[in-house]
């Protein structure tokens, strides 16, 4: 598989959240900073107009979603519009609550001393590594 920034990304969280849970004894998740309800929304909004120009795509491409809205749809184009936009809100919806639009807490995870002491062995074993590499 291609190493990818969010493959990195995924694996360390969950590297990280092991190490957090069964080292550190801390049963809570990790400390995140996410969007207000706000942000979410119009994130909400941005995407769902993005999908419907994607799925207008070939057609002419619409200046606002509600000139989608005003094209003519036969009942079954309707139906699958309707389906497609009801998928992408459960699918947003689950990337909200798998906390996908948030960032770690990084100040509040630097505050803690294990953690850091976690961060200063990963670093002497990669400085290590790299020095008996040379």
């Amino acid at each position: 598989p291609q190493l990818t920034r969010r493959r990195v990304a995924t694996y360390a969280e969950r590297k990280f959240t092991n190490y957090f849970q069964q080292q550190l004894g801390e049963e809570e998740e990790l400390p995140r900073l996410c969007l207000d309800d706000t942000k979410v929304e119009q994130l909400w909004n941005r995407s769902e107009f993005l999908e419907e120009t994607v799925a207008a795509f070939g057609k002419e491409t619409p200046s606002s979603s509600s000139s989608i809205q005003q094209q003519q749809l036969s009942p079954e184009k309707q139906r699958q519009r309707q389906r497609r936009q009801q998928q992408h809100w459960a699918d947003f919806e689950e990337s909200n609550r798998q906390h996908k639009f948030c960032n770690l807490d990084v100040e509040r995870l630097l505050a803690n001393k294990d953690v850091q002491d976690f961060f200063r062995s990963m670093i002497d074993r990669m400085l290590m590594q790299s020095d008996n590499a040379q």
